[in-house]
């Protein structure tokens, strides 16, 4: 991983892809690497490290940051 000050470059061993990220999916990502975690861990965890001016938009960051990492295969959803 090469960190930049807003967004870091990610390569997927799996893909062979690069990809750049925002700090927040960084951030994210970083997280989900020490444990595998809940949908509501996860809101807790980026509304304690990040701002937002809504519940509204803190809920739609995190729903597009996981379907974003999702989408790149750099994260694996557990779908019941």
């Amino acid at each position: 991983m090469v960190a930049g000050e807003d967004e870091s470059v990610i390569y997927n061993d799996c893909s062979g892809e690069t990809h750049l990220l925002s700090a927040i999916a960084v951030n994210l990502l970083q997280k989900l690497e020490q444990a595998p975690a809940n949908l509501s861990s996860i809101t807790t965890f980026i509304a304690q490290a990040w701002e937002f001016e809504s519940e509204e938009e803190l809920q739609k960051t995190v729903e597009d940051l996981l379907a974003e990492l999702d989408a790149l295969w750099l994260i694996e959803v557990y779908r019941p």
